[in-house]
């Protein structure tokens, strides 16, 4: 058993962070995994690991009950369990930086959660989150996401902040308006030529780039539909 999670099960600690040159080796003599008994530490709140070579992690994650947040941010990790939506009290998930292609099916459930960052990754979709209500920041920058993330719902009335920059997204949906609490649309550097005008009604949200709302109304799908160039 490493030394950290001895010391940690010992003391029945509430956070455990892994990070360093030792963690490192570790991981490594263990062919990219963590060592099991980490998932004995079910009192856990925190469970944080960073910057290692870890490229997977055990369907016994559900083990870690009590977990609230789960920081995965810059490792080799190339994909999820799909037991990650078993952890019924997890809030915060960041798996920022990492080798990810996809997330878990189960993660569209996860009405707990609250801020979800999957930044630098490879992911080319995403699952609904139509039934996360607690969802309040989603940031999905630096990946190849082709569509607006499925977030376009009245009942996620807690979602604030949207960033979908640098993928290869082409189109805003206009229900992006449905969203009661949006302050804040990051969709700069993608492939997105011009977005909804009725995002103009919005004056309390804030749209990166900052489009102009002067063009003529454009027809499209057989409805009129007033757009604005989009400039980035």
């Amino acid at each position: 058993m490493w030394d950290d999670v001895q010391q940690a099960l010992k003391e029945k600690r509430y956070e455990l962070v892994l990070s360093g040159q030792e963690v490192n080796q570790l991981i490594e003599k263990a062919e990219g995994q963590l060592d099991p008994a980490v998932y004995d530490l079910v009192q856990l709140n925190l469970l944080k690991i960073t910057n290692t070579p870890l490229t997977n992690l055990s369907k016994d994650l559900a083990r870690l009950v009590n977990l609230t947040n789960l920081v995965l941010q810059n490792n080799r990790l190339d994909g999820l369990p799909g037991t990650l939506g078993d952890l019924e009290k997890l809030k915060f998930l960041d798996v920022s930086s990492n080798r990810l292609t996809c997330l878990p099916p189960s993660l569209s459930h996860h009405i707990t959660l609250t801020t979800l960052n999957v930044t630098g990754n490879q992911l080319t979709e995403l699952p609904s989150f139509q039934k996360c209500v607690s969802l309040s920041v989603l940031d999905v920058r630096h990946n190849q996401l082709s569509e607006f993330p499925d977030v376009c719902y009245s009942s996620l009335s807690f979602l604030s902040e949207v960033r979908v920059a640098n993928n290869l997204v082409q189109q805003v949906p206009v229900a992006v308006v449905d969203l009661p609490a949006l302050k804040l649309l990051d969709v700069a550097h993608n492939n997105i030529k011009i977005v909804p005008g009725e995002l103009s009604d919005t004056p309390k949200l804030k749209v990166i780039p900052r489009p102009e709302f002067a063009l003529s109304p454009e027809r499209k799908c057989g409805e009129e539909i007033l757009s604005a160039k989009l400039f980035v």
